[in-house]
């Protein structure tokens, strides 16, 4: 296998991975407020810090509440961190290298 096939496909199973991460952190981060006693508020920028995108969030945003955090974390295309981007990377790495992989693998992530 080329050099250039292994880094491929070590990336493709790195963006993979931080997708799973992202998506997880803000599930369990959504149901552990919802478990929360009324009255208790936790705010959404415990995720931002968890996933160290303090200072890329606040160029972005000025308030840092669920919507724009979970956009940010989700969805924001050119924040390189965020679900959205990974997938599109993996997509991406996974279409360079789709010969070496099996069609299964290529539709799991396409």
């Amino acid at each position: 296998m080329l050099s250039r096939s292994a880094e491929r496909l070590y990336w493709l199973a790195r963006y993979i991975e931080r997708t799973e991460n992202i998506a997880k952190l803000v599930s369990v981060y959504m149901n552990l407020l919802m478990d929360l006693p009324k009255g208790v508020e936790m705010g959404w920028q415990q995720l931002v810090r968890i996933n160290g995108s303090e200072q890329e969030f606040y160029e972005k945003h000025k308030i840092p509440n669920e919507r724009n955090i979970t956009r940010f974390l989700l969805a924001d295309a050119s924040y390189s961190g965020s679900l959205f981007s990974s997938l599109s990377a993996a997509r991406e790495n996974i279409r360079a290298s789709r010969e070496l992989l099996p069609d299964e693998a290529w539709e799991q992530v396409n």
